[in-house]
C-alpha cells in the first residue's frame, strides 16, 4: 500500500469515528428499555400527594420510572399501594400505578 493510501484510509477513519463521537444508543446503557419505555411524561401527577410523589421520586433514583418492592418495603403506604395496584403482578410501582390510585 502507498503512504498515499495510507493517507486517505487514515483520514476516513478519524472522520468516521468524529461522527459517533456524541452517539447515545437508546435504552439505559444496561441492556434494557425499561427507562426509555418508562419514563414518560405524559402521566397526570397532580392528583398524587406531594410527599407521596418525592418518596417515589427518592427511591427511583436511577429515574427508570418504577420502584420495586424490596425498595419500598419500608414504606408502609407506597407498599400498600404496590400491594393493591399491581395488577400485572411484576412486583414494580410505576408512576402510573401512583396516577391511577390516586385518581
Amino acid at each position: 500500500m502507498t503512504i498515499k493510501k495510507l493517507v486517505v484510509v487514515g483520514a476516513l477513519s478519524v472522520l468516521g469515528l468524529s461522527a459517533c463521537q456524541n452517539y447515545e444508543p437508546f435504552g439505559d446503557g444496561r441492556g434494557s428499555f425499561s427507562r426509555a419505555e418508562t419514563a414518560r411524561s405524559d402521566v397526570d401527577t397532580s392528583q398524587i400527594p406531594p410527599d407521596v410523589l418525592q418518596r417515589f421520586r427518592q427511591l427511583d433514583s436511577r429515574n427508570e420510572g418504577y420502584v420495586d418492592a424490596q425498595q419500598i418495603d419500608e414504606d408502609p403506604e407506597l407498599s400498600a399501594i404496590l400491594s393493591s395496584s399491581d395488577d400485572s403482578a411484576s412486583g414494580r410501582l410505576t408512576l402510573e400505578d401512583l396516577a391511577r390510585f390516586y385518581q
